[in-house]
């Protein structure tokens, strides 16, 4: 008694996955800009949705070069606090 377990499940994408480059080009061509930042991640941010896409890396996404979508999964999307629109200089 008292033990906790999760259960997490995600979509199967097809696929591979995606270079670093169809990753910045997918992503500008979607109105993101990329953020450069001292700790060396991939951030992008969207000025029209003011959010921020952070850990964007291969890992992450999926490329259909078929379609030329790309398949995002574990991104994490948030709007920037002040201390951290700062600290990226947005």
């Amino acid at each position: 008694m008292g033990k906790v377990s999760f259960s997490i499940n995600q979509p199967a994408y097809g696929g591979i996955p995606a270079e670093q480059r169809d990753i910045e080009r997918i992503f500008k061509r979607a109105g993101w800009q990329l953020v450069k930042q001292p700790t060396g991640h991939v951030i992008f941010f969207n000025f029209a949705f003011d959010a921020l896409a952070i850990d964007i890396a291969a890992r992450n996404c999926y490329y259909d070069s078929t379609s030329d979508d790309l398949l995002p999964f574990d991104v994490i999307l948030l709007r920037p606090c002040d201390a951290l629109r700062n600290f990226l200089k947005l």
